[in-house]
Parts: structure tokens; C-alpha cells; sequence
């Protein structure tokens, strides 16, 4: 969707302008544009002090290269990258009629469902007369169709929207306070195919973490409005998520969800949106594309690095969708930005563990380089989800549950809403911490399958710690490790063999936009001690 633009400061300044206006950036870009040749309709601030450019419409990723390294000659230019598009990593979409009680097989317990699940009735028993602090789990989806619903009302906090494309948005406007989700139904191929109508894919998302402890699954399921209790049931009678709008029909620019990365962790930034009034210390991603985050500064993957570092000083765990391969196979990484250091890669397995035939492969033997993965049952060929979504193809009608769903991206929620209850538990963890403890609990893989996963496998295959990450996620042992002190500090890397703080620290890759990190840094350390100067706490 066009480019990020960064321009380098200005030679010399006048005293009177110490400091460049918006005004003046925006004048010296479109200068910069003219000059290298390269058109644009809109124009926008964005972080780092950067600008958003394009013609209303996306471009070939080799066109935006092209552009960008013609920009990236021009002497005033500190960097440019394409503003690359991201696609949520779902591999079937809803079908209105096939929800039923065995689509809820994820949210059971590991005797009634198998050994790929993270037995969330274990977690929520184990929480039961337990103190717990409110925890804002921002979810980064296509927004919320209808927060009336039952498993969602008195469950969110005030969200936002951030697709700021209009004709992408689907509501006229662009950015805006309301996430609610219009439809990103395909208008070429939608209805005659109907995997391309709308997925209503954040409803789905944020379902299974926010309904309530009542929320009850009543037969037949084709009927049934409610799935039962979510995930984040045990944070009774409280909002929990922050519904935060990225995707829209023509997917999601990296430019707003890194915006929202920001927002949601309650970091401002030029034409920021006023901050959420409990900023988010998990957030949960479940859009991505292929690549390893390792690109230098020509690419987004920096700019990716850059925020999650930030969030990462701010204790934000962020948890991404390993990705679902080309939807019948994965490929041997997770996508992107679920790749960068930094972040938790959550794969899928089917129910009796297996890698589910869909699922990215993660390495999870990486953390002493802060590169973390877990796998947890996410659906799949004859197994699939039942969640909350709803039955519209063009536009919303009734919200009730869903069957008909697999893919990744009902890992990453698993995951994040497993993080939220340990920060739940004990705020003072860090996000190396709760990343840490989440691999170290994790359950040894088992082996249903007559192959192993690797280079040569990556269907239906038995996991490994190198292929799936480190293990089966474990709600209720991660839980328990939560219940232990503080060991490590932001930033640093811990060896997954060794409990005791370490000295090696991380950080993101080079080239001259990760540069700005720094940049990043101080100001997360300047908010931490501005919230424990609020807190009294040394």
C-alpha cells in the first residue's frame, strides 16, 4: 500500500524553527516525490516521524521497491520501504450451519479432546480463589462486528480503527474510533465463491477470549448463539480485550498495524489517536506474510523490529500467527512480523498433537536469541473450530456460532489469552518472563504420526522442538510457573535450559531504520518511570 517515507532533519534551522512542523515535512516530501518521479494521492504522518504515501490503491511489491530505491537516492531521504500488506492466517472461512459442540474440541479439557490442546479447564480451576489484576489483551484483527452480542457485551474495552485506506476500510472515513468490522468480502468473486465473502475473522478471534463464565453452548449448533466460556473467563464481570480494527478487504498495511502495535501499548505518536484507558500488555496478531523479519533497512521488517522492541521495553508480550503455508502445506518458517525476534510464533497441531497439515514450522530451540514458538490445536481437515462470528456475506446478520474454521491465526489468541492470565496473576513479570515460562511449561510433543516434521515434511507430521516450536502449550503449568518472581530483565535473551537470569542481552537486526530503536527505547523507559513515579514504586 505505497511507501514509508523518512526524511533525514534539515540542514540548517532557524532558531524560530527549532523544530519541524508537520506542514513543512509534508511540503519537503512531495518535493522529494517530484523529484524522483514518483506519484502519490495520499499523504499521512505515521511513526518515527516517517510519512505515508500512495495512490489509493496497493501496487506490485516490485513496483513500491522500485520506487522506494529511487526515493532512497535522493539526498534528503534518511530511508524508504514499501508499505507491505499483510493477509489474516485463517485457512477456511466460516460456513454458517456447521457449528457444533465437537468445533468447541479446543476449549476442553486434554483427557476429553487430546494431547494438542491446552486444557483451559485445568487453567481456569487451577485460577479459581486466586487475587487477579485487570489485564488489557489487545487483539490487532479486522474489529468487532457486534459488541452487543453476550460473549462480547461488558467484555471490551473502547477500541479503535487504524485501517486507514477508505476504500479498504469499507466505512467511508478510513481511521476512526468505532472497530467495528463491515465486511471484507471480496465485491469481484463474492457471493458465487463464497470463501471470499466476508470472515468476520476478529469476531471469531476475539471470541475466543472473551466469553464470559456463563456463556453456555445450547444444541443444535447451527442455533446456538453462544460458544461457552472463553478463554479470559476467569477475569470475571471486567472488560478484557481492546478491540484495535487493522484489517480491512484488502487486507492489512504494515504501516497500521504498527500504528496500532504503538497505540495499544499506550505509545503516542505524530496523529496519534488519544490513549487507550488501560494500555495492553499482551497483543495478539494474527495477520502476516511470508519472510524471515531479517530484511535490512530497505524493507518494513525493520520497522516491525523497531516497535516490538519498543513494546518489549514497555513489557508487552506480542504473540503473532505462525502462518498457514499455501493452505494445504506449511512452509518450513513462520511469516512475518510472527519471525521477528522478539515475538511468540504460535503454530497449529490438530487434536492428537500433530502439526496440523496447514501450519508454518517454528524452530523453537531459539531463545536464547529471543526468537520464541509454541504450537497449540488450531483446527484442521475433518476437525475443525467452532467459534463466534456471523452469517453475513456482504453485511452482518445474525452473530452466533461458527464451524467451518482452521489456521493459525486460532493459535495466537490461545497463546496471547494464556499471557494475559499469568500477567493476570503477577504483573511484575516481564515479557521475557511470561515468554520464557510459556515455552518452559510447555508439554512435550507426542507422536500419532508416522513421519517427523522437517525440510521434506511439512503436512500432517509429528513435532520436534526444532519444527514446531518447544513444545504443546500448557495453560494451567504455565500459570503455575507464573506464580514465581520476577527473573529477567527487558531484553534479555534466556537459554530455554537455564532459570537464572543471564547476562546476554538482544536486539533487532541492522541497517539504518533499526537505528531508530534507540529512539524507541527511551522513550518506553521514559513512560516506565513516569508509571512508577504514578505507582510510588521504586
Amino acid at each position: 500500500m505505497g511507501l514509508i517515507v523518512k526524511l533525514k532533519a534539515p540542514a540548517v534551522k532557524q532558531s524560530s524553527q527549532s523544530i519541524e512542523t508537520a506542514q513543512s515535512r509534508r511540503l519537503r516530501v512531495a518535493a522529494v516525490a517530484q523529484r524522483m518521479r514518483v506519484s502519490y494521492l495520499v499523504q499521512k504522518d505515521t511513526v518515527l516521524g516517517a510519512q505515508v504515501l500512495h495512490r489509493g490503491s496497493p501496487v506490485a511489491m516490485s513496483e513500491a521497491m522500485a520506487e522506494a530505491a529511487r526515493l532512497r537516492a535522493d539526498p534528503d531521504v534518511e530511508w524508504a520501504v514499501p508499505n507491505e500488506i499483510m493477509l489474516p492466517a485463517a485457512v477456511a472461512q466460516p460456513v454458517p450451519d456447521a457449528g457444533s459442540y465437537s468445533g468447541r474440541f479446543w476449549a476442553r479439557s486434554r483427557l476429553a479432546s487430546g494431547p494438542g490442546v491446552a486444557d483451559f479447564p485445568a487453567a481456569w480451576n487451577f485460577l479459581q480463589y486466586k487475587s487477579l489484576t485487570a489485564v488489557a489483551t489487545a487483539v490487532l484483527d479486522s474489529g468487532i462486528v457486534d459488541s452487543s452480542h453476550p460473549d462480547f457485551s461488558g467484555r471490551l474495552y473502547t477500541g479503535y480503527d487504524f485501517v486507514s485506506d477508505a476504500t479498504s476500510a469499507r466505512d467511508s472515513n478510513g481511521r476512526d474510533p468505532d472497530p467495528t468490522d463491515p465486511g471484507d468480502w471480496d465485491s469481484v468473486a463474492c457471493p458465487a465463491d463464497p470463501l471470499t465473502c466476508s470472515s468476520w475473522h476478529g469476531t471469531l478471534v476475539t471470541s475466543m477470549l472473551t466469553a464470559p463464565s456463563d456463556s453456555t453452548f445450547s444444541a443444535p449448533a447451527s442455533t446456538s448463539v453462544r460458544m461457552g466460556p472463553g478463554i479470559l473467563a476467569s477475569l470475571q464481570t471486567q472488560n478484557v480485550v481492546l478491540p484495535v480494527r487493522i484489517g480491512g478487504a484488502q487486507g492489512a498495511a504494515s504501516n497500521d498495524i504498527i500504528e496500532a502495535m504503538y497505540w495499544a501499548a499506550g505509545v503516542s505518536f505524530s496523529g496519534s489517536p488519544p490513549p487507550p484507558a488501560l494500555p495492553a500488555r499482551v497483543i495478539s496478531l494474527s495477520y502476516g506474510s511470508p519472510g524471515d523479519c531479517l530484511g535490512g533497512s530497505n524493507t518494513v521488517d525493520a520497522l516491525y523490529r523497531n516497535a516490538i522492541s519498543t513494546l518489549r521495553a514497555l513489557g508487552v508480550v506480542v504473540v503473532g500467527s505462525a502462518g498457514n503455508g499455501d493452505g494445504n502445506v506449511g512452509y518450513v518458517g513462520p511469516s512475518k512480523p510472527a519471525s521477528c525476534q522478539g515475538m511468540i510464533a504460535a503454530t497449529g497441531l490438530r487434536a492428537n498433537g500433530a502439526k496440523a497439515s496447514y501450519a508454518n514450522l517454528v524452530n523453537g530451540t531459539r531463545s536464547g536469541q529471543c526468537f520464541f514458538g509454541v504450537a497449540v490445536a488450531s483446527g484442521d481437515d475433518g476437525q475443525p473450530l467452532a467459534l463466534v462470528g456471523n452469517t453475513g456475506q456482504t453485511s452482518p446478520l445474525a452473530t452466533q456460532l461458527i464451524g467451518g474454521i482452521s489456521g493459525t491465526s486460532f493459535s495466537a489468541p490461545q497463546v496471547a489469552g494464556v499471557a494475559s492470565l499469568m500477567l493476570a496473576l503477577n504483573p511484575s513479570l516481564s515479557s521475557v518472563d511470561v515468554a520464557h515460562r510459556i515455552m518452559l511449561s510447555s508439554r512435550v510433543f507426542p507422536a500419532p504420526e508416522s513421519q517427523a516434521c522437517g525440510p521434506g515434511e511439512t503436512g500432517i507430521c509429528n513435532c520436534t522442538e526444532g519444527t514446531c516450536g518447544k513444545g504443546v502449550l500448557d495453560a494451567a503449568a504455565a500459570l503455575a510457573l507464573a506464580l514465581n518472581p520476577r527473573e529477567f530483565e527487558e531484553g534479555v535473551c534466556p537459554s530455554i535450559a537455564v532459570r537464572a537470569a543471564v547476562s546476554s542481552g538482544g536486539g533487532g537486526g541492522g541497517g539504518s531504520v533499526d537505528g531508530l530503536s534507540l529512539f524507541g527505547l527511551v522513550l518506553a523507559l521514559a513512560l516506565g518511570l513516569r508509571q512508577r513515579l504514578k505507582s510510588g514504586k521504586p
